[in-house]
């Protein structure tokens, strides 16, 4: 297969994911304002207890079938062998999640008044499944990918204008959330045979792909636990409302960190690849993605502590004002999260320590399960917001330790982090001496932002900056060519 450029797939996966963080930023700010923080957070609650049967069903089957169908993707029998493996894995899995899933609906009390919602939460399960979303990263088709989702997210943008009105609709908002998500997965079942030839007979071998996706698994207990448990405890140990709440003040952070993240989503299949057959190529694009992942992750951080509350105005309205401080303390998992997953998905995982990933994230998950119930109990939404901080930063310290046993040298990967660190100061300096002199309304809150991003990007370019130099040198040459 001839090698895709990164730079293409990097900048299609962040379309992706600036899609996936426009498309909540446009329906979050409407539909917290017709469901409130009640309608809001009874539909993240059985988001958060479907989320559990679905990390059942993916077994963690996703990033160990991405690095292997990577090392075979050039040979369509052998992706063909190992895709029959891991569906017949994935499809059984699946039905015994239901299984589990419906046992647990019809016999737990507190589930008793949400049935149908979760129900209708739980064809996210399935759709996952079909989804097959491995298969594409690990053949890099990125525009494919990116197409797809925009389209039916245009789909379920329209719906919801059309089907959410008043505080009653909290089913359909469930139903198109949904949609937006996973439901496009379908095609990608569909278009499988591009890649897979269903009909080929082969005698599959199962057994030697349940140590490694086990070893994933368990990660993604402890993932999906310290990502979901705080809404689920939110849930049983306080109200329904104060998931509202909580949900909002996550709802920023967690899009900004998935947009981060699209950069390790697009380099990880090539870095499994390059970990089998070139190493000097894997140190030096692990390098690079390093880099980027420092660039983006302080200046967002710092951007939302400050403008945290013209923010939650702007998406959520006054009645998620208790939001605010709870948004700006979990302002730190968008340095934190990316930090770990870089470790993760671009260090471990390639260089098949995924023994290191779980440990450090089951660490992760017993602090933050430890820390919720102490801090739910007193502080409500904020005390789940500061468990998650707790917990991320032990993940990471953990996850770093980690790295000198992979073989890794860390100190030259911090070689410009001081560059990021002082271009993130000034721009804070800029915005709080706006913030002195503006309103909170929305002009007000786009200069603040496009001055902000402006002086740090003048700021890096000032201090050469190998990866903004270096756009800035191609921006430069093809304007001269064209003039």
């Amino acid at each position: 297969m001839k090698e895709k450029s990164l730079k293409l797939n990097a900048t299609l996966n962040i379309i992706k994911q600036f899609m996936n963080l426009i498309f909540p930023l446009i329906t979050f700010p409407y539909s917290s304002r017709i469901l409130n923080p009640e309608g809001i957070g009874k539909v993240n609650f059985a988001l958060s207890i479907v989320s559990y049967f679905a990390m059942f069903a993916s077994l963690g089957i996703g990033k160990y079938a991405t690095r292997e169908a990577a090392k075979v993707r050039d040979d369509r029998f052998l992706l063909s062998k190992f895709a029959k493996e891991i569906l017949t894995i994935n499809f059984s899995t699946t039905f015994l999640s239901y299984l589990l899933f419906f046992i647990a609906v019809f016999t737990v009390p507190q589930f008793s008044s949400i049935k149908v919602l979760l129900c209708i939460c739980s064809s996210t399960i399935l759709f996952s499944t079909l989804g097959v979303e491995w298969i594409y990263n690990a053949k890099e088709e990125y525009v494919y990918i990116t197409v797809r989702g925009m389209v039916f997210q245009v789909i379920s943008l329209i719906l919801l204008f059309v089907l959410v009105h008043k505080p009653e609709d909290f089913m359909q908002y469930a139903a198109i959330n949904v949609i937006s998500s996973v439901e496009s997965n379908i095609l990608n079942f569909i278009n499988l045979r591009r890649f897979i030839d269903f009909k080929l007979k082969i005698k599959k071998e199962l057994k030697k792909h349940f140590k490694p996706i086990l070893i994933l698994f368990g990660a993604t207990i402890a993932i999906s636990l310290y990502n979901e448990l705080d809404k689920t405890m939110i849930g049983f140990l306080s109200s329904e409302k104060q998931v509202g709440f909580y949900s909002a003040s996550t709802k920023i952070s967690k899009l900004v960190i998935s947009i981060i993240t699209a950069i390790l989503t697009v380099s990880s299949p090539r870095l499994s690849n390059y970990a089998e057959h070139n190493r000097e190529k894997f140190d030096e694009l692990l390098k690079t993605t390093f880099n980027v992942i420092l660039m983006l992750c302080l200046p967002f951080f710092a951007g939302l502590i400050l403008m945290a509350k013209p923010l939650m105005l702007l998406f959520c309205g006054e009645n998620f004002l208790p939001s605010v401080i709870i948004m700006q303390v979990m302002a730190f998992i968008i340095v934190d999260i990316p930090l770990a997953t870089f470790i993760h998905a671009q260090i471990f995982i390639p260089l098949r320590k995924d023994v290191y990933t779980f440990y450090s994230v089951l660490t992760g998950c017993i602090i933050n399960a430890l820390c919720n119930v102490f801090l739910i109990l007193k502080f409500k939404a904020l005390g789940a917001g500061i468990a998650t901080v707790i917990a991320e930063i032990s993940v990471t310290i953990i996850s770093f330790i980690f790295v000198r046993k992979a073989g890794i040298k860390l100190l030259p990967l911090f070689k410009n982090a001081y560059q990021y660190i002082s271009a993130t100061t000034l721009m804070g300096l800029a915005i709080i001496l706006l913030k002195n002199f503006m309103n909170n309304n929305l002009l007000c809150l786009f200069i603040e932002i496009l001055t902000g991003i402006i002086i740090y990007f003048i700021t890096l370019l000032l201090m050469k900056n190998k990866i903004v130099y270096s756009f800035y040198i191609s921006f430069i040459g093809r304007l001269k060519k064209n003039i």
